[in-house]
């Protein structure tokens, strides 16, 4: 199981609970909390939900794709070829993985002691049900989501009122705004905001029927909205799941090593104008001097050209790294630079930066 047992005991009172977890020895493997983490004096409790909201979820993910693809359960991966395992839609699936941070933070939540904790007690509520993984990821992959906003539109699936009914101090008046949904999908756009009709976002939560609980939940990066009904983020960066990129990979690199690259950038082109025109004027540079290094590829599938690996190279070989404004207010892009030792080069625009 992917956490083990400890997600399946039933009795929620505190005594009980704490003498069952103290039995559950850590699963090697697991992401971990960081020492800061563990100062923070936040105490957590997460519900004793059934499998199909968390564990089943990340294990049909792990079946659908090809271990030289870096599926969920073998974190920390670099694939050495370029994608080919496709979503249904013909996307490929390593782009996904991105998304699925919530699965990593309920880890380090588990790690902080989370298990042990009485609900009355803690700070924060977790509800371990992976809405972005089951919903997002998932119907990507297969066509039939694992969490939707409605059994009359996906039958297997569960839905957000399914999911309130394994709650039972959700309407308590002590803990009632402390609740922290797991949800790490794209749906920060205001124009979405409360439209369940659109059947391809799934957001639906994110209703009048929702915010008045006045929870938390996770979000990616930056905001897209600031208005005053978009509120209880707890923003996280997306996930990173290449071994060149994890601290542990750092201690045998030299910061002396010179770089062979002036920049290096692999990106489609075409999706907003902003991108267009950066990638125009570097190609005339890519094309005569070979440490400027220009990858391009489809706008449509955006299937990479260069492996994980190759990416992780030439980002590690480079001085700097553009990073061009994709759909959403954040880029993974940044956090990869970043590890890489990569100087991200950013847009400013008229009135604000998109970094913003």
């Amino acid at each position: 199981h992917f956490f083990g047992d400890a997600l399946k005991v039933r009795r929620l009172d505190g005594v009980n609970q704490t003498r069952a977890f103290q039995r559950i020895k850590p699963r090697v493997g697991l992401a971990q909390p960081h020492e800061e983490d563990r100062r923070s004096g936040l105490k957590f409790f997460i519900y004793a939900l059934h499998g199909k909201f968390h564990r089943r979820i990340v294990e049909g993910l792990s079946s659908l794709v090809d271990p030289s693809h870096c599926p969920p359960l073998d974190w920390p991966c670099t694939m050495d070829t370029p994608p080919s395992w496709r979503t249904y839609t013909g996307h490929s699936s390593a782009t996904f993985w991105q998304y699925l941070a919530e699965v990593v933070i309920l880890q380090k939540l588990v790690g902080l002691g989370a298990l042990l904790t009485s609900p009355f007690e803690a700070d924060i509520l977790v509800v371990p049900a992976f809405l972005s993984a089951g919903s997002f990821v998932v119907g990507y992959h297969t066509g039939r989501a694992a969490y939707w906003y409605s059994r009359e539109k996906k039958p297997d699936a569960f839905t957000f009122q399914d999911l309130l009914l394994q709650l039972p101090y959700y309407n308590h008046p002590d803990v009632r705004g402390k609740h922290l949904f797991l949800r790490t999908s794209d749906c920060d756009s205001s124009q979405w905001l409360g439209h369940v009709k659109l059947e391809g976002v799934p957001c639906d939560w994110m209703t009048q029927d929702f915010r008045p609980g006045k929870s938390f939940f996770l979000s990616l990066g930056a905001a897209a909205d600031t208005g005053p009904e978009y509120v209880g983020h707890v923003v996280v960066p997306p996930f990173i799941v290449e071994e060149e990129f994890q601290p542990s990979f750092w201690s045998g690199e030299s910061q002396a090593q010179n770089r062979s690259l002036l920049l290096f950038l692999q990106c489609s082109a075409g999706i907003n104008p902003a991108r267009l025109k950066l990638v125009e004027s570097l190609r005339p540079y890519a094309q005569r001097d070979p440490s400027v290094m220009l990858v391009t590829m489809g706008e449509h599938l955006r299937i990479p050209v260069l492996s994980q690996r190759e990416t992780a190279k030439h980002m590690r070989d480079a001085t700097f790294c553009p990073i061009p404004p994709g759909d959403l207010p954040y880029t993974t892009r940044y956090f990869m630079a970043i590890f890489s030792g990569c100087i991200p080069v950013v847009v400013l625009y008229r009135g604000g930066s998109w970094w913003r």
